[in-house]
Parts: structure tokens; C-alpha cells; sequence
């Protein structure tokens, strides 16, 4: 990026603000700058996590059905545990995520290092450097 700093961090604040991010930390050189926000999970993949738990469920009756013509029928109570999926997932998926990032002068320019989730990262570099 050939930008000044002065004209850079302002903007990179503003961009992890709107991602949710909020500021954490500044060292005392002002260089390295600490991001963190909350990770929400998604309610599309619970979606298809308990999708995919109803699917697997009713062929592992479906199987014991004919494994077991009497009482087999009692297999599809399988399915009446198919909410655990989604919450498991819910449960686990909010974390807190941290992003660091340095900001070091160069040349006319400024050096940016950016330390996160790896989606993140993506994201950073799809959304502001190929801009």
C-alpha cells in the first residue's frame, strides 16, 4: 500500500470497526494496534447442521428398521435427538477473535502486518487490498 500512515491507521480502525471489532490495545509506539470482537455463529450452518443431523438420523433408523423388522420402528426416536446438533454448534461457534496489525513506515508508504483468523485474513485481503 502506498499510502501514508497518517492517512492508513484511521482507515484500517474504520474497517474493523464495521466488522465488528472493537479496539483493544495500542503499543506505546502507536506501530502495533490489537483488534478484538465477538465471533457470532452462524444460523445458516445450524440450519444445516440439524438438516444433516434429521438426514443421518432417519437412515441410521431406516437401516435399523430393517436390520430389525420388530421394534426396529423405535429407531426413528433417533430423530427426536436431532436439536442437539445445531445447539453443540451454537454453543461452541461464539468465540472471541483477536486481529493484530503493525503498521511500520516504508519508503513513501507504509508496511501493514496483519495477524488473525485465517477467514479474516481472506476477507482483509479481498476486501482492502484488492480495492
Amino acid at each position: 500500500m502506498a499510502q501514508p500512515l497518517a492517512k492508513l491507521a484511521p482507515q484500517l480502525k474504520h474497517y474493523f470497526q464495521q466488522r465488528g471489532y472493537r479496539l483493544h490495545a495500542v503499543s506505546a509506539d502507536g506501530a502495533e494496534v490489537t483488534f478484538q470482537g465477538q465471533v457470532a455463529a452462524s444460523p445458516w450452518m445450524a440450519a444445516f447442521l440439524f438438516a444433516l443431523a434429521v438426514a443421518t438420523t432417519t437412515a441410521i433408523a431406516l437401516v435399523l428398521m430393517v436390520l430389525f423388522p420388530n421394534g426396529g420402528i423405535l429407531a426413528f426416536g433417533l430423530v427426536g435427538l436431532t436439536p442437539i446438533a445445531p445447539w453443540f454448534y451454537w454453543r461452541g461457534a461464539q468465540r472471541l477473535e483477536t486481529v493484530k496489525l503493525s503498521l511500520q513506515p516504508h519508503g513513501i508508504g507504509t508496511q501493514v502486518t496483519l495477524e488473525g483468523h485465517r477467514d479474516e485474513l481472506i476477507t482483509f485481503e479481498d476486501t482492502v487490498l484488492r480495492a
